[in-house]
């Protein structure tokens, strides 16, 4: 059997997916920090991309620290706002 079949992925895989389409996967025992991380990774990675984009149409974008969030127990996270520039229309 090659590696790139449907059986390969059957022990992780809901049923078999055309090809190109997204897979299903069976809930992964995560403890609560570990989907909190999880978040925390998909949304920065979605927030570069928006950043990208931003810089692309002639935005420029920096990240600001307004606050930290603190728990009570030691844990923190700063919190963001973006600063957005529009680009001179000279260019520079």
């Amino acid at each position: 059997m090659s590696v790139d079949t449907v059986d390969f992925l059957a022990p992780t895989a809901v049923g078999p997916t055309p090809p190109g389409e997204f897979r299903k996967i069976r809930p992964v025992d995560e403890t609560e920090q570990d989907r909190a991380l999880r978040r925390v990774a998909d949304s920065v990675h979605r927030l570069n991309l928006a950043i990208v984009k931003a810089v692309e149409s002639g935005l420029s974008v920096e990240l600001t620290r307004v606050s930290r969030y603190h728990n009570g127990t030691g844990s923190w996270g700063d919190q963001m706002v973006p600063m957005v520039r529009e680009a001179p229309r000279d260019g520079r």
